[in-house]
């Protein structure tokens, strides 16, 4: 990506820096609603205009433990996320945060004990609406609780005692699902 070129889009958002506090709700809607829509990049050290400033590296540093603390705090379930570091002429550097999509939708942003949750609509992040909600939870691919984990083998002889009781109560034969249900 070159410097001149960073443009704010659905999966693109520009930040002079990340703030702390009260300021952090907007970037934090934006790694929300990047998670939950299709990922993106925020780039750090780029005004709204365009304009690349860039940070020092000790302030990179400070930026990059300021995310994940926050992130970490105020967002559930944490999506995935990679830093890039760009140089600029000026020997300062563009800190780049690529978001990924979340599988295990939707991600919610907990603020003042407000649970929210965005989604990225060109270039702005967006209040989920019902329906919009709905669709993440049914897009998503939450990990499966449901496998077993274990080498043991089925075998109905080692339920005797269990299948005659159910048998007398319920009228009728214990199946090897009723097992696990």
């Amino acid at each position: 990506m070159e410097l001149e070129n960073i443009f704010e889009t659905k999966t693109h958002e520009n930040k002079q820096i990340l703030n702390d506090g009260e300021d952090s709700l907007s970037w934090l809607k934006t790694v929300c609603a990047f998670a939950n829509t299709d990922g993106g990049i925020i780039s750090v050290g780029v005004k709204d205009n365009f304009d690349v400033i860039g940070l020092k590296k000790e302030q990179v540093d400070k930026q990059v433990q300021l995310f994940l603390r926050l992130t970490k705090e105020h967002i559930n379930p944490l999506p995935k996320f990679d830093f890039n570091y760009l140089k600029t002429e000026r020997d300062t550097y563009v800190l780049e945060i690529k978001v990924f999509k979340s599988s295990n939708l939707p991600v919610i942003l907990t603020f003042h004990n407000i649970p929210s949750i965005y989604i990225r609509k060109e270039g702005r992040n967006s209040p989920a609406s019902s329906e919009e909600i709905q669709t993440l939870v049914f897009s998503s691919f939450p990990e499966k609780y449901d496998l077993f984990f274990t080498n043991e083998i089925y075998e109905s002889s080692s339920y005797s005692w269990l299948s005659k009781k159910y048998k007398n109560i319920k009228k009728q034969g214990l199946t090897q699902k009723n097992y696990f249900i």
